[in-house]
């Protein structure tokens, strides 16, 4: 659950639940299909109750804390989100992925300085303006 930090104390859940009912691979068509549905999606290890590996926590953290809506599909749950998502990029970058307005701002490559900066808190809202 994320907090939604407008609405004062109150918890609104932003995370979207996979579509694990009605996809059984996903193509690069679902990931471009996601990554356009919402403004801040977070490609990641678990979810925002149970984030499985420390960079995806820290992330999904940050994202919380910022207070704007957020999607999360867990790569843990959609399995084939991974190729897609290496197809889609052209390349393999190291989870998580976090695009923001349809383009990727942070992986676990470059997700410390951008955290330890706040550039990356900075992107999150300027995307809400």
């Amino acid at each position: 659950m994320c907090p939604d930090r407008t609405k004062g104390s109150k918890l609104v859940d932003h995370s979207v639940s996979s579509p694990t009912s009605s996809r059984t691979v996903w193509t690069v068509e679902d990931v471009e299909t996601k990554i356009g549905s919402a403004k801040v999606v977070v490609f990641a290890k678990g979810n925002s109750d149970e984030p499985l590996c420390g960079f995806s926590e820290k992330v999904i953290d940050e994202l919380s804390s910022i207070g704007k809506p957020f999607e999360i599909v867990n790569v843990e749950e959609e399995r084939s989100v991974i190729a897609a998502l290496n197809a889609f990029a052209g390349c393999k970058n190291c989870l998580p992925l976090l695009y923001v307005d349809g383009s990727l701002v942070c992986s676990s490559d470059n997700q410390s300085a951008l955290l330890a900066s706040g550039e990356l808190r900075a992107q999150i809202e300027k995307a809400f303006c």
